[in-house]
């Protein structure tokens, strides 16, 4: 699918680099192939990117913002249930990673994108400290277990990560046996509730 032309360059670049990694992951995703789709030789990706690695490293980053945004934007003003809106922060997280497995995996996977210039790094702790902060309105409305608003953080993040990795991967099925990652998110919260 060519990409409808009503921007940049460098937006066309984007929106194709998404596409073929939604299509067909990392592998499909060529300089040569990212310039057609978005109606550009491939040597215009040149103008805008050093690398096919610095090109989905600008993908990466595009997705954490979305990540960060997801859980910042969870927390609404003023809200008296901020564990309702971290339950529905870490549901939609592995709703983004189901619905774009390959871009889910490329900011987390892939070493050659996450060290393309440091800022992906960077971003993903932006990503890690906008939980915390939700976490931290959990714990100021004393619906949390009191502790290292951080560390809390990568706790869920890591188990949800994991529980996203073992579906993706195929290992968690119901003839395993495996509860639905949905239910052990509950489980988790549930954990660190106060009680």
């Amino acid at each position: 699918m060519l990409i409808t032309q009503n921007g940049t360059t460098l937006e066309y670049l984007i929106a194709a680099t998404k596409q073929l990694l939604d299509e067909g992951g990392v592998k499909a995703v060529t300089l040569r192939e990212v310039g057609r789709r978005a109606r550009v030789s491939h040597n215009a990706v040149y103008r805008h990117f050093t690398s096919r690695h610095a090109l989905l490293a600008a993908v990466a980053e595009l997705d954490l913002d979305d990540l960060k945004l997801l859980f910042t934007d969870a927390l609404a003003p003023n809200s008296d249930i901020p564990l309702a809106e971290l339950r529905i922060a870490l549901l939609h997280l592995l709703a983004f990673a189901r619905a774009r497995p390959a871009r889910y995996r490329l900011f987390f996977s892939d070493a050659d994108v996450a060290m393309a210039d440091g800022s992906t790094q960077q971003k993903a702790v932006a990503a890690l400290d906008a939980l915390a902060t939700l976490i931290r309105a959990c714990q100021d409305a004393d619906e949390l277990a009191p502790g290292d608003p951080r560390k809390l953080a990568a706790l869920m993040y890591g188990t949800v990560h994991g529980l996203i990795d073992l579906e993706l991967g195929g290992r968690m099925q119901a003839s395993k046996e495996w509860s639905r990652p949905e239910e052990i998110v509950e489980l988790l919260l549930t954990l660190v509730t106060r009680t």
